[in-house]
């Protein structure tokens, strides 16, 4: 439940984080469509028929104000504290000599490392209960610049652009043929087929931080703009529970 009160200051400063404005990138040559495999993220009943008010952005901006710090940070740019992010990672995998990502599901944290060195660390969005994001090792499998989104369920597809589900980059690190059947809101999914997990951006920044996707990990656009240049074809993807 939401607090009856909270402090004028922190009430204004959500709201201008409702209104920043997402940075997609124009300048680059749309991307076609995922030929052979869907990604298995949505928005369905939970945020793709959301528009802004007045009183839904009130509402968004009191959810903002209570997200615990850890979550609603921005990008973060690495030094000596950002060191603390790095517990519960085995030390293996941080000693690994290659550039790696590191997925702390429970954490909701994106973390990029190098021979020992956190290089960034995102807050992100995972799996809701029933969807969850999946655990293992896996590695980078492809990389989109304007996604087309296409509906797991129905094929409809919604172009590049501010509307776009999975905002201005996808990068898809796991692929399931097995299909998926899950409840979803009031409705049932029976996703046939082969699906992807991947990284995206979102056109809703308010879900950054939470559990509310149907699998994939969501990012800020600014910062999985930024983790498409980190990464490649062949990057190691390990996700922790």
């Amino acid at each position: 439940m939401l607090a009856a009160f909270i402090h004028h200051n922190r009430r204004a400063r959500s709201a201008v984080d409702v209104d920043t404005a997402l940075r997609v990138d124009r300048h680059r040559q749309e991307s076609p469509p995922l030929a052979l495999d869907k990604p298995q993220c949505r928005t369905s009943q939970d945020q793709s028929w959301w528009r802004p008010t007045a009183r839904s952005l009130t509402a968004v901006a009191l959810v903002l104000a209570s997200t615990p710090p850890a979550l609603a940070a921005p990008n973060t740019l690495l030094g000596p504290p950002g060191q603390a992010q790095l517990a519960g990672v085995p030390a293996a995998l941080v000693q690994r000599p290659d550039r790696h990502l590191v997925l702390q599901r429970r954490q909701r944290r994106l973390l990029v490392l190098e021979a020992g060195e956190l290089i960034r660390s995102y807050p992100v969005a995972v799996g809701m209960p029933g969807w969850d994001t999946p655990v293992g090792r896996f590695e980078v499998l492809n990389m989109q610049v304007n996604p087309v989104w296409e509906h797991p369920a129905k094929g409809t597809r919604i172009g590049p652009g501010p509307a776009n589900p999975l905002g201005s980059r996808w990068i898809g690190f796991q692929k399931d043929c097995a299909g998926r059947r899950g409840v979803s809101g009031d409705q049932v999914l029976d996703l046939q087929g082969c699906l992807m997990t991947g990284f995206h951006g979102t056109p809703h920044r308010w879900t950054v931080g939470r559990a509310v996707s149907h699998g994939c990990v969501r990012l800020h656009d600014e910062s999985v703009q930024e983790l498409f240049e980190l990464v490649q074809v062949g990057t190691s993807v390990t996700v922790l529970p």
